[in-house]
């Protein structure tokens, strides 16, 4: 990555030098320059809507007074916090946001503070920032410059200081639940044609087979009425004769 030009102290920080150089037991020119070596500590992996926390830390550090933290990460995949950046204890931390993306954290010891030493088992932290991890993808973390103030206000700059990165998974699509079927409505059914059953058919073939007799009798009914005609004939010529017979005797 290109380095940047190094960032103006903030006024707080400039007096702090100013104020460090004014009491410095030697002359700047004869002190050595502060010196670190840094490090940027972050998870390996996160996913969208979480918050994440960024720690900037650096070894071999001694008498460290004050110093400038340029913080470079993707605008598009982490999104500062803002007010979240803390500091060592005893100085003065804070952190603005630039036009560009960059974070640029400020920290100064104040009057009657130590300057900073790391120790030989554990790194110093300098700041711890958060983010929101906005988007999905791999977001770079970079420190593309330092400033660093001495105690007896000896300046120097680190370029590329540190680099890191952290792999964004996004979130899961959540599949939506299948509907409920909707029941089928109930159709007007037909009525049932079919054959009748063994009774019923019985009745009406019974009906039928009446229906069938009458008109079978009725193909005899000539031989009856003659037979009943011819039977009243004989009543009336019997009640003829039985009459003559009374009146011969009379």
């Amino acid at each position: 990555m290109p380095a940047r030009p190094s960032i103006t102290l903030a006024p707080a920080l400039a007096g702090v030098v100013a104020l460090t150089a004014a009491l410095a037991a030697a002359p700047a020119a004869v002190a050595a320059p502060p010196t670190a070596t840094f490090a940027i500590g972050v998870a390996a992996t996160a996913t969208q809507g979480d918050r994440i926390d960024v720690v900037l830390t650096a070894t071999d550090v001694v008498d460290l007074y004050a110093y400038d933290l340029d913080v470079s990460v993707p605008g598009a995949l982490l999104d500062y916090v803002d007010d979240s950046a803390t500091g060592p204890d005893g100085g003065f931390t804070a952190a603005r946001e630039t036009a560009s993306g960059t974070i640029t954290v400020t920290h100064s010891r104040l009057g009657t503070s130590p300057g900073l030493a790391s120790d030989p088992a554990a790194p110093l932290t300098l700041a711890t920032l958060s983010f929101t991890a906005e988007g999905a993808g791999t977001a770079e973390i970079t420190l593309p410059t330092v400033r660093l103030v001495g105690g007896t206000g000896e300046t120097a700059t680190a370029t590329d200081a540190a680099t890191t990165d952290i792999t964004i998974a996004a979130l899961p699509v959540a599949e939506p639940e299948p509907e409920p079927e909707p029941e089928p409505e109930p159709s007007a059914s037909a009525p049932v044609v079919g054959t009748p059953a063994a009774g019923s058919g019985s009745s009406a073939s019974g009906g039928g087979a009446a229906s069938g007799s009458l008109s079978a009798t009725g193909g005899d009914a000539t031989p009856i009425v003659l037979s009943a005609a011819l039977g009243a004939a004989l009543l009336a010529a019997g009640t003829v004769i039985v009459l003559r017979r009374r009146a011969v005797n009379a």
